[in-house]
């Protein structure tokens, strides 16, 4: 005998639907952020703040920010560290001021100095309005930091494995 009645059958069916289109919209809205474009491979820089430069520019280039997006990013930097370990640094601006959400990412074959720590791997958040990826951008943050104060070494691994297949 069934459990459930024909309407109880439908609604399951209707809300896993909404669901896998749910999930296929996150997946879509995150991906958006992901322009290839704003994939950087870079052999060396000198300092923070020239890799800095580079990403900013290169949101700029693309549309993602206007002109002021260095400013802001800066300004944030010197309120406190957006470093919390050697290979990876996640800066962002003060404001949520893009033009569109992105996200920059650079691979160094030779890590930058960031603060005290050697940074080999860099996502450069630009944020646009509120929502759905500030929430997702922050899961991603949190996720890392985690990832990077809780399992150490597998951490390491991981990032060594990207920059030797994206760079190397």
């Amino acid at each position: 005998e069934d459990y459930l009645n024909p309407n109880e059958y439908k609604l399951i069916e209707k809300l896993v639907k909404q669901i896998r289109i749910n999930t296929a919209y996150r997946n879509l809205t995150i991906m958006q952020c992901f322009d290839e474009n704003l994939f950087l491979r870079i052999d060396s820089v000198n300092s923070k703040n020239d890799l800095i430069n580079i990403m900013c520019e290169n949101l700029y280039k693309n549309g993602f920010v206007r002109e002021d997006f260095i400013e802001q990013v800066y300004k944030r930097e010197s309120i406190a560290p957006t470093c919390f370990s050697d290979l990876i640094a996640i800066p962002h601006s003060i404001k949520k001021s893009a033009l569109k959400s992105g996200v920059c990412v650079a691979i160094l074959k030779q890590p930058v100095t960031w603060n005290e720590y050697n940074v080999r791997l860099v996502f450069l958040f630009a944020i646009w309005g509120y929502g759905f990826f500030i929430r997702e951008a922050a899961r991603l943050v949190l996720s890392l930091a985690f990832f990077v104060c809780y399992e150490p070494a597998a951490f390491t691994m991981f990032v060594s494995t990207f920059i030797t297949r994206f760079v190397i």
